[in-house]
């Protein structure tokens, strides 16, 4: 079953000072913005600290009022020249 799991799994490699994108399917938006006409990943990002090996801590806006601890999952590397 494991080999069936992994198949769409991705290795992460997110260091601390890397750029991600945040994806925000558990994000709350603006109330004039529909869930279909949202932007799919906010940011980018700065990453502060590794917590563990898919746990990460992201340097958010202060006009965020979410928890700044994201699973590696929810994570997307920034590459520069790309917009999203």
């Amino acid at each position: 079953m494991s080999r069936y799991a992994n198949r769409r799994r991705r290795s992460v490699t997110i260091c601390v000072g890397d750029y991600v994108w945040v994806r925000t399917d558990h994000v709350c938006m603006p109330q004039h913005l529909t869930r279909k006409l949202a932007p799919k990943f906010m940011g980018p990002y700065r990453v502060l600290r590794a917590i563990n090996a898919v746990a990460f801590e992201v340097e958010l806006p202060d006009t965020c009022s979410i928890h700044n601890v994201f699973h590696a999952s929810q994570l997307k590397l920034h590459v520069a020249g790309s917009t999203s």
